[in-house]
């Protein structure tokens, strides 16, 4: 009988099989623990933290908006009027304040699943009252049935269903499809340039000021579709998360040590 001989192809997927056997997912929590933050609103930009904020304690013109407590993760909505409120980005007219978790795939961050989801959780623990008499705000982003993740550009997509206390009445959107950006960079790699402007200017110094081992920076937006119990109509919106993680898990590669690996890049 002739021996049995082991390929190469074979002894490569033996050797790359157990990197993804398990995923290591890790949690970032987004606070309102900035103080500095404290009455910014993103403005134009998008972006908490950068030099067109609008600066304002009060509450917007449009809606009614409650100020920023300190945080650089907000909601914003355009509530059917396509106006842009003061100190929103453009076409939104409502925003909320948010704090809450976002639970991470290591392995998708790194590039070693780009077609599975990065975020295998997301909640909103709190919110401020995105129009005057709402009261607290609370979403949940729930099965997660897709997405993908380019660890080379950023860019992401995330299909969800979005369950939400809005006006005091709780209801559920399905099939909430969002796209936009996400970067997950540990402080390996916090001395490297991404030449992302936010990232570069306001996201790391935050974390490398917070001695944070990781941190979180996603943009995205999309169209809630209508509630199933019909508690709000179709609405536009757009979200942006920074949020931080300062536990020890294995920091042997990050977004940009994948991208460095797997593609090549600086």
């Amino acid at each position: 009988m002739k021996p049995m001989t082991i390929g190469p192809t074979l002894i490569l997927a033996a050797l790359i099989l157990p990197a993804f056997a398990s995923a290591v997912t890790i949690t970032f929590d987004f606070t309102a623990d900035f103080t500095d933050m404290a009455d910014h609103w993103p403005d134009l930009d998008g972006w908490v933290g950068t030099a067109d904020d609008l600066i304002d304690g009060g509450l917007s013109p449009v809606n009614g908006s409650a100020p920023n407590p300190g945080t650089y993760a907000y909601n914003a909505f355009d509530f059917d009027s396509g106006l842009t409120d003061d100190g929103m980005p453009a076409g939104y007219n409502a925003i909320t304040f948010i704090t809450g978790s976002a639970e991470v795939d290591l392995d998708v961050a790194r590039g070693l699943s780009p077609l599975e989801p990065l975020f295998t959780e997301l909640h909103v623990t709190s919110g401020t009252e995105p129009f005057f008499g709402h009261g607290p705000f609370t979403a949940q982003f729930t099965n997660i049935t897709a997405g993908d993740y380019d660890p080379s550009t950023g860019a992401m997509t995330l299909t969800t269903d979005f369950s939400a206390d809005l006006n005091g009445s709780e209801d559920t959107s399905l099939g909430l499809t969002i796209t936009g950006e996400a970067w997950v960079i540990e402080d390996g790699d916090y001395g490297t340039a991404t030449g992302h402007a936010y990232l570069d200017d306001v996201v790391i110094p935050l974390a490398q000021a917070a001695d944070a081992t990781r941190v979180l920076y996603v943009k995205g937006s999309g169209i809630i579709p209508v509630a199933e119990g019909f508690s709000w109509g179709q609405m536009p919106f757009v979200a942006c998360i920074v949020a931080l993680d300062d536990s020890n898990v294995s920091q042997e590669s990050s977004t940009w040590g994948g991208v460095k690996a797997l593609y090549g890049a600086r």
